[in-house]
């Protein structure tokens, strides 16, 4: 089990140098997001994917790993995580346990804050986008160029009073 602990230590170590990666990365992103520079966007993004994937793999084997230590200690897997192991383990395994947790979840919290930053100023953009096309889309439209009465009705049309009778 000794060996586990120390193992799952690394992992989180791991963890959180990933996400400190994903931080640098977000925050170009940001960056980017506020020049309105989709080359730049869409490059990160294609940077981003395999981090992504190197995550969840980490994650996946953290969820294992934290399973596998539980059911050694004779613990309800299903109800312990990190936090919990580390109290439960207390001594030095369990305060650097616990460092590492804690250095985990600052970094998660920097990565979700500017993953909300930069979710919206993306969705500031379209809307600015959105709002520009309807205004500008009806200057695009074919309007009416002459009323079969004859009538001129002002705000209607493109301006031009062309009668119906010839």
């Amino acid at each position: 089990m000794e060996s586990d602990v120390m193992e799952l230590t690394a992992l989180l170590e791991r963890q959180a140098s990933l996400y400190g990666r994903m931080v640098s990365i977000l925050r170009r992103e940001k960056a980017a997001a506020m020049a309105a520079s989709p080359a730049v966007l869409e490059e990160i993004r294609l940077e981003k994917e395999p981090l992504l994937d190197a995550l969840a793999a980490e994650e996946r084997q953290r969820a294992a790993l934290v399973d596998r230590i539980a059911r050694s200690m004779g613990l309800d897997p299903d109800a312990v995580n990190v936090t919990a192991l580390a109290r439960v383990l207390g001594g030095l395994a369990g305060e650097r346990l616990d460092a590492c947790r804690q250095s985990l979840t600052r970094r998660l919290e920097t990565v979700g804050r500017l993953n909300r930053e930069v979710g919206d100023l993306v969705a500031c953009g379209l809307r600015l986008v959105q709002g520009t096309m309807a205004l500008i889309g009806p200057l695009t439209q074919p309007g009416r160029i002459y009323h079969r009465s004859g009538r001129f009705s002002p705000g209607r049309g493109s301006g031009r009073i062309v009668s119906g009778n010839i």
